[in-house]
């Protein structure tokens, strides 16, 4: 098996990043993120993870007009259950450059309306990396306390160390810097 560790720590950090998998429903996901934002005023990203359409009761691929709903200025960004795909708010449609006109990423997709409007989700890879990179830049200290708060869930399990060939979520000139601290 592998694991992403900057992602791992991100994703189970449960003051950065909001839990949508039990969610059964586009609208239930909003009311948590809606909810997670209001508790959280202090992150730049509204981050969450979990969501995937063919558990819900209506299984169709959501949209940002959902997102729309929540009454914030700052970008929200959130990723599938298997981290194939985002579903992205206008605002973070906006901060990634992300329009009409805007080629799908070698490797992914820009998920879009008829009419050629991105409609908030992007998959594979290269398309989830537009908005990730962006969502995940956080400052040093912050993504530290996130290492360490799952290196001691992971060392629970008997994991001692770890391996990245790609840390992407911290994809920085001091990246293992950060995990040598």
């Amino acid at each position: 098996s592998h694991v992403h560790l900057p992602d791992a720590s991100l994703l189970y950090d449960r003051s950065y990043c909001v839990d949508l998998s039990a969610c059964k429903s586009e609208e239930e996901c909003v009311d948590l993120v809606e909810a997670f934002a209001a508790a959280h005023p202090e992150n730049e990203w509204i981050f969450g993870w979990g969501w995937i359409e063919w558990n819900w009761d209506q299984p169709i691929p959501p949209t940002y007009h959902s997102l729309e709903r929540i009454k914030t200025d700052r970008p929200i960004c959130l990723q599938a259950c298997h981290m194939h795909s985002a579903w992205l708010n206008k605002k973070a449609l906006e901060i990634c450059g992300i329009t009409r006109e805007t080629p799908d990423p070698k490797g992914g997709k820009i998920g879009r309306f008829e009419n050629g409007e991105p409609n908030g989700v992007l998959y594979e890879a290269e398309g989830v990396l537009l908005a990730t990179n962006r969502a995940f830049a956080l400052p040093d200290d912050r993504l530290k306390a996130s290492f360490l708060g799952f290196l001691r869930h992971a060392s629970g399990f008997g994991i001692t160390s770890v391996g990245d060939v790609f840390p992407r979520a911290v994809a920085r000139e001091n990246a293992y810097d950060l995990y040598q601290a």
